[in-house]
């Protein structure tokens, strides 16, 4: 903590921000930003059992039976998933992938043309 920044991980600083009066308006031009369109638990049945990728603002996690697989983060750049894997057996490993949202259907296809499906959780 320095003053009003804390400093995560040494390179991520939240900053402190004055919050309105109980029952105040909004200052203008805050609040979160916008949920990416993957923010959730997205599942598989696979041969191996349940693989999950969950979304959670930049960043995701990969796990099968709820085993920790991976860590990462991502950004979206249209139908473009870019990721870069920050723990785990592929740590530093970066990539980009394409994926679609279909109804509750998230399809992940990879530069080689693998792909995988998805089902959106509550």
């Amino acid at each position: 903590v320095q003053g009003d920044v804390l400093i995560l991980d040494g390179s991520m600083r939240l900053t402190r921000q004055p919050m309105p009066q109980q029952g105040g308006a909004q200052q203008p031009g805050w609040g979160q930003p916008a949920a990416s369109p993957l923010e959730g638990i997205w599942t598989a049945q696979t041969p191996n059992g349940v693989f999950a990728f969950i979304f959670r603002g930049s960043q995701y996690r990969c796990t099968l039976n709820n085993a920790l697989i991976e860590v990462g983060t991502f950004s979206l750049s249209g139908n473009q998933l870019h990721y870069a894997v920050t723990q785990g057996q592929n740590a530093g490993q970066r990539g980009v992938n394409t994926w679609q949202i279909q109804g509750s259907v998230l399809t992940i296809i990879t530069p080689n043309g693998g792909g995988m499906q998805f089902f959106r959780q509550q």
